[in-house]
């Protein structure tokens, strides 16, 4: 096979692909479309539509696994997200949103604290940003939250998605989960404060770096379908009362970058 038909088909391919089945350029034909005795561009405009292919590529290679960056503008309706129980806010200021990890792509995260044997549950609830209507919830996932695959390591993460209407506007993982209900699972509707999972202490892990009962906690992950998720910003160790808000999706409130909420 010559170099110039591992171009004309594969690369080809690769740009359709990427592309939705549009070509970018009038010259490479793809192979379903390529006549008999049909004149072929030459190599090198073939060559340079395959590196204009490539360099459109690279962004897409280099993002993390599990990372979502497919953010665009519009307008979408804002949604506060409430705490999944009373608690503490970063307890130790270890865990901040500007700077704790995503292992789930969110827009950001953030631990939040809360001794076991207090008030266990973990509940999801939001309301609309504009005082009124609702929030739907939808169950989009439910994994384990260590890579290791074992409950013990750190329980469970369970993604919700959050709607107004038949609108997706963002969703939010609760990581780190004991004793998630059998009715918990892809692709159920759950009602407003329904129990996804209860705190617990789990085994000191890499994944579950905790030592003491102070140190409990779920791992929260904000993402919005438009612009980014933003914070309710407060010190560290602040505690948050059950009727409180740590978090807004949707909305406009944070076009280029996420951050504290305005």
């Amino acid at each position: 096979m010559k170099t110039d038909q591992v171009i004309g088909g594969r690369w080809k391919a690769a740009q359709a692909r990427v592309l939705g089945g549009r070509v970018l350029s009038d010259n490479i034909a793809t192979p379903s479309t390529f006549k008999s005795g049909q004149a072929r561009a030459p190599f090198t405009r073939r060559w340079s539509s395959a590196l204009a292919t490539l360099l459109m590529l690279v962004p897409l290679l280099v993002l993390p696994v599990g990372a979502v960056r497919a953010h665009h503008g519009g307008t979408l309706p804002g949604v506060v997200v409430q705490p999944p129980m009373s608690g503490y806010w970063d307890r130790f200021g270890a865990s901040p949103p500007t700077s704790h990890h995503r292992p789930f792509g969110g827009d950001f995260a953030v631990d939040f604290h809360r001794n076991p044997g207090t008030d266990d549950t973990v509940r999801v609830r939001a309301y609309p940003a504009s005082g009124s209507g609702s929030v739907r919830y939808r169950i989009d996932d439910v994994r384990m939250a260590c890579k290791s695959g074992v409950h013990a390591d750190g329980g469970r993460a369970v993604k919700v998605g959050f709607f107004i209407g038949d609108t997706r506007v963002g969703h939010a993982w609760y990581v780190h989960l004991d004793r998630v209900p059998s009715t918990i699972k892809a692709g159920s509707w759950v009602s407003h404060a329904a129990v996804v999972g209860y705190i617990s202490r789990f085994k000191e892990t890499t994944c579950y770096d905790v030592s003491s009962n102070d140190g409990v906690h779920v791992h929260l992950e904000y993402y919005s379908n438009r612009h980014y998720a933003c914070w309710i910003s407060r010190p560290a160790g602040t505690w948050v009362d059950y009727w409180g808000a740590v978090a807004k999706v949707g909305g406009n409130y944070r076009p280029t970058s996420t951050g504290p909420c305005p």
